[in-house]
C-alpha cells in the first residue's frame, strides 16, 4: 500500500513538472480605482496544464505608487505625498481556445482574487498663499475577495523560455465601505471636495516565463 502511494506521488510530481508547468515573472502598471492612481506592479505566477485546452494558475503580486493628482492637480507639488499599496493572491482556470501546446498560447482565465489595499491619503489640506498651513492624513486598509478575469498571450522563444503579455481586472462590485471624502481649502472662500471609491483594479504587464 505504501509503495503504491509513493509511486502515485512520484507520478503526480512528474506530471506537474514534466514540461507541463511554467513560472512567469511580470512587470507592469496597475490602475487602482480605489484612489484613481497608477502603481508599479510585479507579479509572480505559476501555471500547470490540465490538458490541451485548460490549465490552472496561481499568482502573487504587489503594486506600489503615489496617488494621482485628481482635482487638486494644480496644487499637487505643494501637498504632502500620498501613496497606495495593493497586494493580491489569484487562483484561476485558463481556457486556451487554440490549444496550449503550440508556440503561441492565447488564453482566457476566470477565478477569484484576495486583495488587500493599504493607502495613506490626505483627508484634509489647507493652503494659504501657496503654503501648506494645515493637513490631516488618513490610513485606509481594506481586504476582500472578488472575482477576477485575465487575458494572457505567451510566445515560446525556445524550449525553456516564453515572453508574453498579461491583462487582468478584478471587480469589487457594490461598495463594502462608505466612500472616503477629501476636502481641500486652497484659497479664501474656496473649497474643493472629492470622494474616494472603488469598483475594480486593472493591470497590464509584460512577462517572462520559464518551463519547469
Amino acid at each position: 500500500m505504501k509503495k503504491n502511494l509513493l509511486l502515485f506521488f512520484v507520478s503526480f510530481v512528474n506530471l506537474i513538472f514534466a514540461q507541463n508547468s511554467i513560472v512567469h515573472f511580470g512587470y507592469g502598471l496597475e490602475h487602482d480605482s480605489y484612489f484613481a492612481d497608477l502603481n508599479h506592479k510585479i507579479d509572480l505566477a505559476y501555471e500547470s496544464k490540465i490538458n490541451r485546452h485548460f490549465a490552472f494558475g496561481a499568482a502573487l503580486s504587489m503594486s506600489l505608487g503615489n496617488l494621482s493628482t485628481d482635482i487638486h492637480w494644480k496644487y499637487h507639488h505643494l501637498l504632502p505625498r500620498e501613496y497606495s499599496r495593493v497586494a493580491q493572491m489569484n487562483a484561476l482556470i485558463f481556457w486556451s481556445p487554440w490549444r496550449n501546446d503550440r508556440r503561441n498560447n492565447f488564453k482566457i482565465g476566470l477565478g477569484v482574487t484576495a486583495v488587500h489595499v493599504h493607502t495613506k491619503y490626505l483627508e484634509f489640506a489647507k493652503l494659504e498663499n501657496n503654503t501648506l498651513v494645515n493637513h490631516r492624513y488618513k490610513i485606509f486598509n481594506e481586504p476582500g475577495v472578488y472575482p477576477i478575469i485575465a487575458v494572457e498571450n505567451d510566445f515560446r522563444i525556445n524550449r525553456r523560455f516564453t515572453i508574453g503579455i498579461k491583462l487582468q481586472a478584478n471587480f469589487k462590485g457594490i461598495e463594502t465601505t462608505p466612500k472616503l471624502p477629501q476636502t481641500f481649502d486652497f484659497n479664501a472662500n474656496s473649497e474643493s471636495y472629492q470622494n474616494r471609491g472603488s469598483y475594480f483594479i486593472s493591470a497590464a504587464m509584460i512577462r517572462l516565463g520559464y518551463f519547469l
